[in-house]
């Protein structure tokens, strides 16, 4: 079963107390919750321009969320995006692509943006 982000926001804000309770209610009975790339980059938009977190706090909640047992997630390559973003000042999904480049690729990002060369391993190429 696929968790949708406003899900995962009531469970990490707490910003209405009875949606939340009935969340962790639903986790506790439902384990094997799958997580989303997509739904990731969507909570930290939300937790970032909704929510007013700052990048560390999001990635704690991210680190929260790969410590539970219920939910499947690409929990590598997330948890490599949040190494990036800590170290660089960088949108999540330039982290995400930086973190995907190293894991699944050559290393290599074809891009205008020159913040991939702050990344180390990254070697970003113009077309």
């Amino acid at each position: 079963m696929v968790v949708d982000t406003d899900i995962l926001i009531r469970y990490l804000t707490y910003d209405d107390e009875d949606k939340a309770e009935r969340v962790i209610a639903f986790f506790e009975q439902n384990k094997n919750l799958i997580l989303t790339d997509v739904t990731f980059a969507e909570i930290y938009w939300t937790l970032h321009s909704f929510y007013s977190l700052s990048k560390e706090q999001i990635i704690e909640k991210f680190r929260e969320l790969f410590r539970l047992n219920y939910f499947q997630c690409n929990k590598l390559i997330l948890q490599k995006t949040c190494d990036i973003l800590e170290k660089h000042n960088t949108s999540f999904i330039d982290a995400y692509t930086a973190a995907y480049a190293q894991m699944h690729s050559d290393n290599k990002v074809v891009s205008f943006d020159k913040g991939y060369d702050k990344v180390k391993g990254i070697k970003r190429i113009e077309p």
